[in-house]
């Protein structure tokens, strides 16, 4: 699963729930939230998720570079 702001539009509101995600390279891909963490609740809301056994990561978050015209905060 992957889980992206590409076009600095601030998207809010994601909920994955009730996902079973294995055997993958990754399990959840999270990038260019401005941060190398999973972004806030507000974000991105994970939920009863079974998110294991894959062979990159199971959880991988990039810090995507922000253009400096359109920065991410």
């Amino acid at each position: 699963i992957e889980i992206s702001d590409e076009d600095n539009q601030r998207p809010s509101g994601y909920l994955l729930e009730d996902n079973t995600v294995t055997g993958n390279y990754f399990g959840l891909y999270v990038w260019n939230f401005g941060s190398s963490d999973l972004p806030p609740q507000e974000i991105l809301r994970l939920r009863g998720n079974r998110i294991e056994g894959n062979s990159r990561s199971d959880l991988w978050v990039v810090d995507w570079e922000c253009p400096p015209s359109d920065p991410c905060e």
